[in-house]
Order: structure tokens, then sequence, then C-alpha cells
């Protein structure tokens, strides 16, 4: 007796006797495998406790009357089990499960597992509602996105590409507590890239912006209270500005130097000073030192018991600059290397005695001045 292509139903033949029969059981056929619903799938053995019409997908390894019946689809009625054996493309709802699983042809799969491609998805929520404001809305506790690597298809980069429609626009990120704004980033009203931060979601100040034409990064003015750039571990110490064209050196709250168009200077903060650090003090026992760029700007310390010479040379240029202080009963002399020349007051050209200071400074190239506690 010939059956359908798809769903196997019989045919009713010619001259048949008792076609009812035929036609019954092409019926309850359909009656099983047409708005397939089954309770559970993978069941590996028939359920104790059976309804008329109840319907299960058999797991790979079944038993007693669901042996050899691997992902077939079991039927129960009063004459007993019905089995009816899947084809690719078969679509059932898996009651247990509150999911629609598809048949790939091998097994049956979840069918949302097989979606690939969506388009024009007016709106998206993933564990929420998505509405007018926010089309596509979450709620979760982590997410996850990776690179496709090469030997996936991919090149194993990921970038996000966030776009603004035009410069006065803006694209940006934004972090909330409580539903409340506490930090923006992104291009704000314009195309400098800022990161900004708010104490109560209304009042917003600019923490820092970079410039998309020079690269420059700007920070908060700040005060010697609280510096604009500060450590995390140090919050009283850092830099400010306290004033255009001026650059404060800020440490435990309080300003202790500055830089100007006027120079560097100490003067205008009551009870600070400059102080030099260990590595600023070289310490010299020897009776003879050529002048190298390495000496500059440091305190050489002499402490040889006898002469000592000190020659410059003439290849440290315009502006180079040291203190000799005579720490021993040597005196100290300066002495110009070839090419080099050495002046003072009065032709001075020694240490006055122990414990004298004197300058060496280079206001032009090759030339030396010394100046301070010298003798000739």
């Amino acid at each position: 007796m010939a059956d359908t292509t798809n769903l196997a139903l019989p045919f009713m033949e010619a001259a048949q006797a008792q076609k009812h029969v035929t036609h019954n059981e092409a019926l309850a056929a359909l009656d099983v495998c047409v708005q397939l619903s089954v309770l559970a799938r993978d069941v590996a053995a028939p359920p104790a406790s059976l309804v008329a019409g109840a319907r299960y997908i058999v797991a790979a390894a079944g038993s007693g009357a669901f042996a050899g019946k691997a992902g077939q689809v079991a039927s129960w009625d009063a004459a007993g089990w019905r089995f009816m054996a899947p084809r690719a493309g078969w679509l059932a709802y898996v009651a247990a499960e509150d999911a629609l699983v598809v048949h790939d042809g091998a097994a049956w799969v979840r069918a949302d597992g097989k979606i690939t491609l969506l388009q024009n998805v007016s709106r998206l929520g993933v564990g929420t509602n998505a509405d007018a404001g926010n089309p596509l809305s979450a709620k979760l506790n982590a997410a996850l996105f990776a690179a496709r690597p090469g030997a996936e298809g991919g090149d194993g980069d990921l970038r996000f590409k966030l776009n603004k429609e035009a410069t006065a626009k803006t694209v940006s990120q934004l972090y909330q507590s409580n539903w409340s704004g506490r930090a923006e980033t992104g291009l704000m009203g314009d195309d400098r890239f800022r990161i900004k931060v708010s104490a109560d979601g209304a009042a917003w100040l600019d923490a820092m912006e970079v410039d998309p034409a020079t690269g420059a990064v700007a920070f908060r003015s700040g005060s010697a209270a609280a510096p604009g750039v500060r450590f995390l571990a140090d919050g009283g110490s850092g830099i400010a500005n306290p004033a255009n064209g001026v650059v404060a050196l800020v440490a435990a709250g309080a300003e202790r130097a500055r830089a100007s168009s006027a120079g560097l200077s100490a003067d205008v903060m009551s009870g600070n000073a400059f102080r030099l650090g260990a590595s600023a003090v070289v310490t010299d026992a020897a009776n003879a030192r050529v002048l190298g760029a390495a000496d500059n700007g440091k305190l050489l310390y002499f402490t040889a018991a006898t002469p000592i010479v000190v020659t410059a040379p003439a290849d440290l240029g315009a502006g180079f600059s040291c203190a000799i202080l005579q720490g021993g009963a040597g005196q100290v002399t300066l002495a110009a290397g070839a090419g080099a020349s050495v002046s003072s007051y009065q032709n001075a050209t020694k240490t006055a005695g122990v414990n004298a200071m004197a300058s060496v400074v280079a206001p032009v190239a090759n030339g030396f001045v010394l100046a301070g506690a010298i003798t000739s």
C-alpha cells in the first residue's frame, strides 16, 4: 500500500475493502504530527501514568516500548503507542521546557539556535522589556563581546563604533548610580573627547578633555587645597593651576613652588624654600675634576685636604651652572679648559676657605663666571 511522500500517510487503494481502517489510520497519524506539541523530549522509557493523546520525543537510548525508537514522536492512545519518525524541518513545542525544537535531519535541536539573521527589528529586550525611548534594552549581570578569530573567518580584531550625526551632537556613554548620572565619557556638543563627573546627576564637572587637533590633554585647574592633578594615595599633593599662566606644585595641601612667566620661584609662599635633594649633592675627594654635563645643576662638595683644580671645558654650552663647596682644607680653583674662559669679580678664582661656596655659571657658550665666597 502506497504512502504520502512527507508524512507517510496511507493511501486508500481502488476497490480496497474496509477503507475506513486506512482512512482512520491516516487521521490518527495527522493527529500526532499536525500542530505538534509534546510534553517532554529525551524521554527514555514510557511514563507510568498515561493520558490519551499524550506525546513525547523518545531519547537516543530508549527502553521498553521506546527501545529502538530514538528521536521519534511517541503518542499514546487506547490502542497503545504510536510512533512517527520525524523528518528535517519538523517543528515541535516542548511543554516541559517552554521551548520550540526543530528536527535538523539528524536530531531535535532548539529552534532559536537555528536563527542566524535578524533584520529591521524595531525593539529588542533581553531580560526586560524594550520601549520607545530604549528600543534596545537588557537587564543582566554580565555581558561578553569577543573578537572573531581568523580560524573562524574573522580577523581577530574587535572595535565598537558609536556615531553621531554632526559635531554639535552628542555621542557618549553615561554611567549611572540608582538611575542618576555620575560619569560620562564621549564627544558631548563638540568633537573633543571628555570625561565628565557629577555628584548628584544635575551639576556636572569636566574632569579631562583631549583636543582632537593636537592631542593635548587638559585637566581641571584645581587649587592648593584640591590640586587638579593629584595622586590616589596622597590627595593633598599634585599640580594646580591657581591662575592663568601659573603652574603650582602642591604638597600636603599647600603650595610649595610655582612656575610662571617670571620663572620658577618660592618667595610667594610664606615659610617655604627650595631644598636640594640627596641626588643633587656630589661628593668628590679627588684633587682634580673636569666639569661635565652631568654636573649641571649639582652641588659639588670637595673634601680633599690639599688644593683642588676644577676645569671648565669648552663644550658645556650656555646655561650650564653648578655650585662648588669647599668641604676640606684644600682650596678649590676654577680653571678654564682649551677654548673656554673664566672670569670673576676682581679676577678671583679660588674658594675663600673651609665651608666657602661659589657658583659657576656659563651665561654664554664657553664663557664661565665664578661668583660667591671667592678669593685670588
